[in-house]
């Protein structure tokens, strides 16, 4: 990903293409000490995306994602839902077992992830959320 607007009224992020692992390394480094490509790089259209993995802070196993606290995912995912037909993109959060939260807090503006991975424990997605509901059980994790 790449920042383009950063303020404290508009987080703006894009997508860009890269070929290659070895193309990664030769990026400069965001301010986050993320590899970043220049805007002359091919440009990913949100809407053109069928999964994207998203890094947190902190998860829950009801899919709320906690970030950096700028709304850089969340701009994009809304972006991504409005002009993709219903349903196409795929947002997936990654986080380490460390970073499972009981409850994530969330406001209006956060967009709940289709579903969340943990190593060595349970993936919470709509399927398993609708279960729960019919059965009142909750999401399992493993030791």
């Amino acid at each position: 990903p790449r920042v383009l607007k950063a303020t404290e009224d508009e987080a703006l992020m894009e997508f860009y293409e890269v070929k290659n692992m070895e193309e990664v390394s030769t990026l400069p480094l965001s301010k986050w000490k993320i590899p970043e490509p220049p805007e002359s790089f091919p440009r990913i259209e949100p809407w053109d995306l069928d999964l994207l993995l998203v890094p947190a802070v902190a998860l829950d196993l009801a899919r709320r994602r906690c970030g950096q606290g700028m709304g850089f995912y969340d701009r994009y995912i809304q972006r991504a839902r409005q002009g993709a037909e219903r349903g196409r993109l795929r947002t997936i959060g990654v986080a380490l077992t460390e970073q499972l939260c009981e409850e994530v807090p969330s406001e209006a503006h956060d967009e709940l992830l289709d579903a969340v991975i943990f190593p060595d424990c349970e993936a919470a997605d709509e399927a398993t959320e609708a279960t729960d509901a019919r059965t009142g059980a909750g999401a399992a994790r493993s030791p």
